[in-house]
């Protein structure tokens, strides 16, 4: 007897993605929908094929892919070093660091780093991860998103003090 998952197939940020309820860790996406179906049926005939459990060690890397994937599509085809540049991550050892945080380990800001570029929660990103993880990492997502807010007013208030205005534009300039 063959199992035939259910899958759901949608658009989403000018992407197609297909899923499978069941292992909601292990999605793709592509330029279709044909073409997004297509990566599913190689990341679920690679993770069968094994007998990789949804939640064991070699899973996560299915998610890992999924995730790298997301980031290619963004940032377009680069190295893990370049990838990581594209993110702000700019160290020696980046493209190690970019890897164990793809597979939802390593460091958080790595991780956050990888959030805000895909503007996605780490929790969401990373279901598996244990609860207290989740949450600091979430924390530490909201707190840099809010900072780049924070950033961004006080950079448009300063544009707008600098913009000379009707009497004082004449002065400024005559």
């Amino acid at each position: 007897m063959q199992l035939r998952p259910t899958i759901h197939l949608y658009f989403e940020d000018g992407r197609y993605v297909a899923i499978v309820p069941d292992h909601p860790d292990c999605h793709a996406y592509g330029a279709s929908y044909a073409q997004a179906l297509e990566n599913l049926e190689l990341l679920l005939g690679r993770r069968f094929e094994h007998g990789i459990d949804a939640r064991s060690e070699a899973g996560s890397r299915c998610n890992s892919s999924a995730i790298r994937a997301r980031l290619v599509a963004k940032f377009g085809r680069l190295s893990n070093r370049r990838l990581a540049a594209s993110i702000g991550i700019v160290a020696p050892d980046a493209p190690v660091m970019l890897s164990s945080a793809l597979g939802g380990k390593g460091s958080r800001q790595v991780r956050c780093a990888i959030a805000l570029a895909l503007n996605e929660l780490p929790s969401q990103l990373w279901p598996d991860a244990a609860g207290r993880i989740r949450t600091m990492d979430d924390s530490c997502f909201l707190a840099a998103r809010r900072g780049m807010r924070d950033a961004s007013s006080a950079a448009d208030e300063q544009a707008a003090n600098d913009v000379p205005s009707g009497e004082q534009a004449h002065r400024r300039f005559s």
